[in-house]
């Protein structure tokens, strides 16, 4: 269930849309003219910035591959239930 939780939000949520937006900045942020685009300051930091809409692509693809991987157990034993 835990898996299943982590691996929505990562491809439903807007996470990763707003990491692919750190060069951009194209989002509206909450709290004002002075806040700093958090995914931005990290990427620049982690001097990973021009790879952000790699890294967004990666944490939502991440996020499929759990999702699907959650749902796979269940699938296995409800099929084998039947028989």
């Amino acid at each position: 269930m835990l898996l299943r939780c982590s691996g929505q939000h990562k491809i439903s949520s807007a996470f990763p849309f707003y990491i692919k937006d750190a060069r951009a900045r194209r989002l509206p942020l909450l709290g004002g003219g002075d806040v700093i685009h958090d995914w931005s300051y990290i990427l620049c930091r982690l001097n990973f910035l021009e790879q952000d809409q790699v890294i967004g692509n990666s944490v939502y693809a991440l996020g499929l591959v759990l999702y699907m991987v959650s749902i796979a157990p269940g699938l296995y034993y409800a099929r084998d239930s039947r028989a």
